[in-house]
């Protein structure tokens, strides 16, 4: 397995005595050399103590040993047992494929399991775009290491700690949520800002894309402003810290106008933000045509949290002219909602094994009578990150998906970058090409 440091390059003055500092000197190499490289940072020191014993770090680097040696790769170790791994000109759909086995491998550790989006264990860089990000973690590690380092020197030997020990990760607390608010308040979030494409997949047709959901990755924020505290640990902390990542999508999406040229936008934001302050400034901003475009999604136990609230932001925001996403649905949800009677356009249903299961057992027909009902064109299948989750979706009917399988069919496509138009609820998805939208529904 190939080291930077064994590269023999004249450049290198100094021998950096971390595996952090020779990441972040090797990212610096890269400014010059940034085309066509890419970079998977896997934080395999998230996952519990028995998930990464000696023998899955073992497995972890030999399965990027092909990729490393074919494209000029480089695989650094850090103090947390996190794996960082560079290649240059890999095709991403391999790369894929070997993330996707190792998060397998992980599937039962709770930060993966349930079908959870692999956001929490896995970020991904385009070094074209996103090496700033690169060099900011190797900083951020480093710092980390150095601190652990005289923490642990008061305490103990460093010798007598194990690995296991050092990769602990608290949860967030009151007072790491208001260094993290602190943070965002001030913070340029550019580089945290992610979209993804929802599209209409037929079989035998590529997908066409019809909206972008813009959204902020909590997990790139919380490991560059608290990388040891897990912010997903108290859901209610969360909470709040989205609403204050409202403010600032509320604040991105005012002052970008290339983002609704683009077309139908989805944002995600708290019942409370689509009836605050920014949100009304926001829509003061807006005209008719730009309000149609942008789709709300809100998550389902926020909605369900305070019914009277969202039945007022639902009318307010169907009276301007938004349409609205309920986002956040499982499989057992689906059963015990009503699309049209909550006066929603869409329904996000979250990919899971689970649901693969019920797809093909006994509940196969109470599962496509519950999408029927809903309405299959507006069923959204989100985090489809594997082939699996397309097949199963097609055999339920539905025709509208969003994942990173979908980014990865449409690499390099010229749809990736085109405006893009939601179909009315009428048109049948199949039709070749975007067709204007018909109004909000919810009669």
């Amino acid at each position: 397995m190939r080291s930077p440091q064994a590269s023999g390059d004249p450049r290198a003055e100094r021998q950096p005595d971390s595996q952090e500092a020779i990441l972040r000197d090797y990212a610096e190499r890269l400014r010059k050399f940034r085309e066509g490289r890419r970079a998977v940072h896997l934080q395999i020191g998230r996952l519990r103590p028995e998930n990464r014993c000696a023998h899955h770090l073992r497995i972890a680097q030999q399965a990027f040993e092909p990729l490393i040696q074919g494209y000029e790769g480089a695989l650094f170790r850090l103090f947390n047992e996190d794996l960082v791994v560079t290649l240059n000109g890999a095709p991403k759909g391999r790369l894929d494929e070997v993330v996707e086995g190792l998060c397998g491998l992980f599937a039962e550790d709770p930060l993966l399991a349930g079908g959870a989006s692999t956001a929490a264990f896995v970020t991904h860089f385009d070094l074209e775009h996103d090496l700033e990000a690169l060099v900011s973690l190797s900083d951020r590690m480093e710092r980390a290491r150095q601190d652990q380092k005289l923490s642990s020197t008061a305490a103990e030997p460093p010798e007598v700690q194990s690995p296991d020990q050092r990769a602990q990760v608290s949860p967030l607390d009151p007072e790491g949520l208001r260094q993290m608010v602190e943070a965002i308040v001030q913070a340029d979030l550019s580089n945290f800002s992610r979209r993804q494409l929802i599209c209409v997949v037929v079989p035998g047709a590529p997908p066409q894309p019809v909206f972008r959901e813009l959204y902020i990755s909590t997990a790139a924020l919380g490991q560059t402003l608290l990388p040891h505290r897990e912010i997903l640990g108290n859901r209610w902390l969360f909470q709040y810290l989205t609403q204050v990542l409202d403010q600032r999508v509320l604040a991105m999406l005012a002052k970008s106008n290339d983002i609704l040229r683009e077309g139908h936008v989805a944002i995600n934001l708290n019942v409370e933000t689509a009836t605050s302050e920014a949100f009304l400034r926001l829509d003061e901003a807006l005209n008719k045509d730009d309000r149609g475009k942008i789709i709300v999604e809100f998550q389902v136990i926020d909605v369900f949290a305070d019914m009277t609230r969202f039945a007022f932001a639902r009318d307010f925001l169907r009276s301007k002219g938004y349409r609205i996403c309920l986002d956040g649905c499982s499989h057992l949800t689906l059963y015990h909602l009503d699309r049209k009677k909550l006066g929603v356009d869409f329904v996000k249903l979250a990919w899971s094994n689970a649901l693969g299961d019920c797809a093909e057992g006994a509940q196969s027909d109470d599962l496509k009578a519950a999408l029927t009902r809903m309405g299959k064109q507006r069923v959204i299948l989100n985090r489809c990150d594997a082939p699996e989750a397309l097949q199963v979706g097609q055999s339920l009917g539905i025709d509208l998906y969003q994942g990173y399988h979908l980014d990865n069919l449409l690499e390099g496509s010229d749809l990736r970058n085109k405006p893009v138009t939601l179909p009315p609820e009428e048109s049948p998805l199949a039709s070749a090409g975007p067709v204007d939208p018909g109004p909000a529904d919810g009669q």
